[in-house]
């Protein structure tokens, strides 16, 4: 029986205006990893195109499925983890990223400790800046005009002060302009609470999903079939209500020969039913390939040249 295809790269972009800690180190030179012998890309051996995802497009994947620091970002077939670091930084959402490749993984790891240093770092930047001087020149003083001058001198002297005014005043409100850049792109970085972006290796056919609340995945269409009776279970809330059962059952077997507790008091039932609870709406994110058969809640063509389709579902 032939194994099962396994996951690589689905990673993403970031622009929301995305933290420059991660913006400028997401889209690193692949020189830095080169392709080792017998790592070579061919089609069928994987569930995930060879390409990463660009990085611009992660704030149309946060905007589109309106995710906040409420959720829990799953990323199926993450690669390095770019995605997970983006959107775990952009919107203070838990991020999980699941990939089974040993580089891709170590990348990740990798790349969550640099941006994790970075926010460090970053911080103490700003606060140097914030601390040094900001004193702007002092305008040349203007020569008196005396009583003796004539008419047309007066005028000339005129016309000069007027335009080095005019010139002093386009100085300072670019300096002011500039000012205000540099202090945007300085502001500290808050790091990354600790645990807030996990690492997991598994493959992504048989990894736990009940808990997550957004999916992203970038898949070949392949990938997508293989996934999609579980991603439909998971979008259906059957994964969380067999996993409930499944407790709820074990719980029973342990009563079992115990004096038996009636969760009734006066007619009124003491907790709450589990499956009555309304569960928050999932959302699946689906760049480029969507699910056969179902018909998206949204569309969005997105990246530098609109070339990128990002497809959203949604639970009932």
């Amino acid at each position: 029986m032939d194994a099962p295809l396994l996951a690589s790269p689905s990673t993403a972009s970031a622009v929301l205006k995305l933290p420059h800690d991660v913006d400028e180190d997401e889209d690193e030179d692949e020189d830095d990893y080169p392709i080792l012998p017998g790592q070579v890309w061919m089609e069928g051996d994987s569930l995930a195109p060879p390409c990463q995802s660009d990085l611009e497009i992660v704030p149309e994947i946060i905007s589109l499925s309106n995710i906040s620091a409420t959720d829990i970002f799953y990323d199926l077939g993450c690669g390095d983890g770019r995605v997970c670091i983006a959107v775990a930084k952009a919107t203070g959402a838990r991020a999980k990223g699941v990939e089974i490749e040993t580089n891709l993984l170590e990348r990740f790891r990798t790349r969550l400790a640099r941006v994790e240093a970075a926010a460090g770092s970053a911080g103490k930047r700003a606060a140097e800046t914030r601390s040094g001087s900001g004193g702007r020149a002092v305008p040349p003083a203007v020569g008196l005009i005396t009583e003796d001058d004539g008419q047309e001198e007066r005028e000339r002297e005129r016309r000069q002060e007027q335009q080095q005014e005019q010139q002093q005043e386009q100085k300072q409100q670019q300096e002011q302009q500039q000012e205000k850049k540099q202090q945007q792109q300085q502001q500290p970085i808050p790091a990354l609470r600790k645990g807030q972006v996990e690492v997991i290796e598994h493959d992504l056919l048989t990894v736990g999903l009940e808990e997550a609340s957004v999916i992203y995945l970038y898949l070949l269409p392949e990938g997508i079939r293989a996934l999609q009776p579980r991603i439909e279970a998971w979008l259906e809330g059957r994964l969380r209500e067999d996993k409930e059962e499944e407790e709820e059952g074990k719980e029973k077997k342990e009563e079992q020969g115990t004096v038996n507790v009636s969760s009734d008091f006066n007619g009124v039932r003491l907790g709450g039913d589990k499956k009555s609870r309304k569960p928050a709406t999932r959302r699946l994110v689906c760049n480029m390939w969507g699910l056969p058969g179902r018909t998206p809640t949204a569309k969005r063509d997105v990246g530098h040249m609109a070339n990128v389709k990002l497809l959203l579902y949604e639970s009932s």
